[in-house]
This record gives C-alpha cells, structure tokens and sequence, in this order.
C-alpha cells in the first residue's frame, strides 16, 4: 500500500541534539516511500538549515508561530504545516517530534491501516507519562478526509480556560496533541492508541519504542526533566506542605530546583548512552529494546 503522505515536523534543534537530527532523516528515508517533508523550522544552526533547504524530500515552509510555552509554539507551527500539506492534497498526514522516527519500513502502512480502522486517527499514546487521552504527535498520522470533516487545532487558544470540560474530565494534562484528543473526545471518535511495546526499558518514557515501528528519544529538543519524575519525587512530596509557609518558601523552592537539577544530570547520562547507541549501532539497539 503506497499512499501520498505527509511526514510534518518543527524543527528546533539544540547544537548538541544536531546527531538526533541528522538521524531522524536518515531513518526517514530508510523506511519511506511516496512522502514528502513539511519542515518547520524554529531554531537551530546554518548547517541544520541548509540541510533541509536543499533536500529534495523537504518542504520548507514558513510558520508563525511566536509563543513563550513550547508546547504552544510547537503546536502551532504543525497545525499550519497541516494546512499547507491538506492544500497539496495528500492522502494522510503524520506527525513526528524531531527526535521521533521510524525504525520499521512497515511503519506508513501499518498506521495508515490503523487509523483506516478507526475513525481516521492512529497516534503514540504515552500511557507511562501519565497521559489520559492524547494522540501524541511524536507518533500520529490522520486520514485528510478526518482533518477536513473535523478541523483541529494541536494546541487551541481556548484550552486555557479553566473550565474547558474536556481538561476537567479526562484529567488530561495540557500538551502538544491536546486539541486532537479534545476534537475526538467531543465527537465521540475512535482513534488507535500505539502504546509503548519496550521489552528493555532505559528509562519510563525515554528510549520509547511504539508498536514497534517508531522510535521517541524523548529529550531531543528540551531538558531531560519530566514532570512525572518531579512530582514522584518523595523529598519533594514531603516539602511541599511547607511551600507556602512564611520564610520557609525560599527552603522550599531550592530543595526543589536540587533535584530538578539531580533528575536532569541523572537523565543527561541516559541520553548520552542513548546517543553512542544510536551512533554505534542503532538496528542493534532497536532489536535490544523490542526483545526480552
């Protein structure tokens, strides 16, 4: 089954997560056929410019996408890289975070079969991040007959309102995707959940393997600190009845910013095995993930 196919991704690339880059499009063009690159690009150097500016399976495309919170700006820019591709008049759309790709040439096929049997949605759903009801776009392709019957934002404007029923009911914590969880949970649609399927695990949600067909590093274009870590901590649990005491809130928040900054050099170990695994031998790696 060859179908035309969107492949849309923001890039904003750290210096030290160019490797991440660089690899993603590799195993893009590895494990694709009939698809074309929607790129946004956010931040990132000259070199990882140029190199979607001249590849001929790229499509650069301007973006607005000015926001502070980077779920926001990110979501931004992939529902305007969804306009541009639903105007070339693609058969399916997929998302992919820039340090997410595909590490099995049945990966198109499958999800397109997927969100065929479904109500036009397949999409990553990080069960183990706590997520309640978010076709996470690290990992979601969706039918253009789906985009165009329901028109979505990844991130709308209104979410914020703290009486947004969708939020009070799923628990849903706001991320990128959210709005497509908020448009299939109003309609009442299905949508394919691919869930973690690890049999080796690395870390809770870094070094995720779904469905075994995609690949998410988890920490390519941020700080490795994850909110789960943080508020399963047991010593912050326990300092947190004495965060709005007088005098002892400035207590509070630097035995905070502690282990946030243990978490993060803790997780920064992972990546770099992560990374020399992904240099040295990544079909490996995979293989290592997906077996017992």
């Amino acid at each position: 089954m060859i179908v035309k196919t969107a492949i849309l991704c923001v890039y904003y690339v750290p210096e030290d997560m160019e490797w991440v880059f660089y690899k993603q499009l590799e195993q893009i063009r590895k494990n694709s056929q009939n698809y074309i690159i929607y790129a946004a690009f956010i931040k990132g150097s000259d070199k990882v410019y140029n190199a979607l500016k001249q590849s001929d399976d790229v499509k650069l495309c301007k973006v607005h996408a000015e926001n502070n919170h980077p779920s926001k700006q990110h979501s931004m820019a992939l529902t305007q890289l969804m306009q541009y591709a639903i105007s070339d008049e693609v058969d399916a759309v997929v998302t992919l975070d820039v340090d997410s790709f595909p590490i099995s040439d049945k990966w198109l096929d499958s999800m397109y079969l997927l969100a065929s049997s479904s109500d036009g949605v397949c999409a990553v759903h990080r069960v183990e991040n706590g997520d309640k009801f978010l076709p996470h776009p690290s990992g979601c392709l969706l039918l253009t007959q789906f985009i165009k019957d329901f028109p979505f934002e990844f991130y709308p404007d209104n979410l914020d309102d703290l009486d947004d029923k969708f939020i009070n009911e799923t628990e849903q914590r706001p991320d990128s995707g959210v709005g497509l969880g908020r448009v299939l949970w109003e309609h009442d649609l299905s949508w394919s959940q691919i869930k973690r399927t690890n049999k080796q695990d690395l870390h809770y949600l870094m070094a995720g393997v779904y469905g075994d067909i995609i690949f998410h590093l988890g920490a390519g274009s941020r700080s490795p600190l994850f909110a789960k870590e943080v508020n399963n901590s047991k010593t912050l649990r326990l300092i947190q009845s004495i965060e709005n005491l007088p005098l002892l809130w400035r207590v509070h928040n630097k035995l905070k910013k502690y282990i946030e900054n243990r978490l993060i050099k803790q997780n920064s170990k992972v990546v770099r095995r992560i990374e020399l695994e992904l240099k040295n031998n990544a079909e490996d790696f995979f293989i290592f993930l997906k077996t017992n």
